[in-house]
């Protein structure tokens, strides 16, 4: 048997135990083993765009009581990022590093033309922020202290990335430099006014998480740590999350200058903490509350990759497991089923379960379907993954 008949005997032979899960769904069987992987080799009648009942297979469609299917819309994420641009950003190649990091990401999030993921950019105390007092010196005008209010009128809004906003978050940033002092708390508020008054725009998706991401490498100048740790937790309480990027040696060498705990006791106050993590934690980055980032000495290159990979991990953390449940009339909850199609076009059934499949978020009226454990976490880490809804056969389960 050659490898593509035989690859196309596979495909069949899966697509008939989907199709037999289905059907037994249809006569009213409601038990399955968990994440089903049908049949080795590949997925059910899968075609070239990984979608339901597509050519070249039998389909889950074939079941015969599914009455609809489609492609279910992640719930959308809003994203404030707060950066940092006071004077000792530009030592140790912080923003040499940080800038191309950031339009790295930019980049990405245009080509992946998400509608459930919006960014917005407030950048403090640089040389571009019309906050800032100019003071003479001998050597010529400084950027002094720096106020807010922000976001400033050069900031930019929280939008979907196209490429106008591609080009407007790149744009902030790309022509200025570190300058000022550091005013996190006022920083942070402006961030914060931001997120609650947020309106999403066609194509970004409405109903979203709300998160700021603050990335600074020093310690507040009009404020204390403990004050902009209650306002985090403040916010935290109005269902904004905040994650905390700490730019700076590791352990401390002054932790006048720059402390890790501050960062640490931040994540905690807004609620994006690993488990298990040690907000003082001064010797293992394993062990950090907060996504650190250690100049040491490194190239900017190296940084870089450091602050692209501390942003990433901040995108899969905040990349949501809840899908929107488009209702075409009334949804009876006991006849839903959940697909996962993964990035090699194999389609598995996701069972209904609180610990390792999917659950309603209401179950008496419900609106999304929120995946748990590892389902949750195949999913989030598949970029080219897609999750769709099966309405009319009997919900299978654990």
């Amino acid at each position: 048997m050659s490898g593509t008949s035989g690859t196309r005997f596979a495909r069949r032979a899966g697509a008939v135990a989907i199709a037999a899960a289905l059907a037994a769904a249809c006569s009213g069987s409601k038990k399955d083993s968990g994440f089903t992987d049908p049949g080795a080799g590949g997925g059910f009648g899968a075609g070239s765009d990984g979608g339901l009942g597509a050519s070249g297979g039998i389909g889950i469609l074939d079941g015969g009581c599914a009455r609809a299917s489609a492609d279910a819309e992640r719930a959308p994420v809003y994203m404030q990022i707060v950066l940092d641009g006071s004077g000792s950003m530009g030592d140790e190649n912080k923003w040499k590093a940080v800038v191309p990091a950031l339009e790295a990401i930019y980049d990405d999030l245009l080509a992946k033309n998400d509608p459930s993921f919006g960014v917005g950019l407030i950048t403090f105390a640089d040389n571009l922020d019309p906050t800032c007092q100019t003071i003479q010196t001998p050597i010529g005008p400084i950027k002094g202290s720096c106020a807010g209010p922000y976001p400033s009128n050069v900031d930019v809004p929280i939008a979907f990335v196209d490429k106008g906003q591609r080009d407007k978050l790149r744009g902030r940033i790309q022509p200025s430099g570190p300058a000022g002092d550091t005013p996190t708390k006022t920083g942070l508020e402006g961030g914060y006014k931001a997120l609650e008054t947020f309106s999403p725009k066609a194509p970004l998706l409405s109903n979203g998480k709300k998160v700021l991401v603050l990335m600074t490498d020093g310690l507040p100048s009009d404020s204390t740590a403990s004050e902009d740790a209650s306002l985090v937790s403040a916010e935290l309480k109005k269902g904004i999350t905040t994650f905390a990027v700490g730019i700076g040696p590791f352990p401390a060498t002054d932790p006048k200058a720059y402390d890790p705990s501050f960062m640490g006791q931040l994540a905690v106050a807004g609620g994006a903490a690993p488990p298990g993590c040690n907000p003082n934690e001064s010797s293992n980055p394993a062990n950090t509350c907060h996504f650190q980032v250690t100049p040491g000495g490194k190239s900017a290159q190296q940084l870089t990759q450091d602050f692209i990979d501390a942003i990433n991990k901040i995108r899969s953390a905040v990349a949501t497991c809840e899908f929107i449940l488009t209702k075409d009339g009334a949804v009876d909850p006991s006849q839903v089923n959940v697909i996962y199609t993964d990035q090699n076009g194999v389609q598995h059934v996701l069972v209904q379960d609180g610990a390792n499949g999917w659950t309603y978020d209401n179950p008496q009226n419900p609106s999304k379907v929120v995946l748990h454990g590892a389902n949750c976490d195949t999913v989030k880490n598949d970029p080219k993954g897609k999750v769709a809804i099966i309405l009319g056969c009997a919900t299978i389960t654990r």
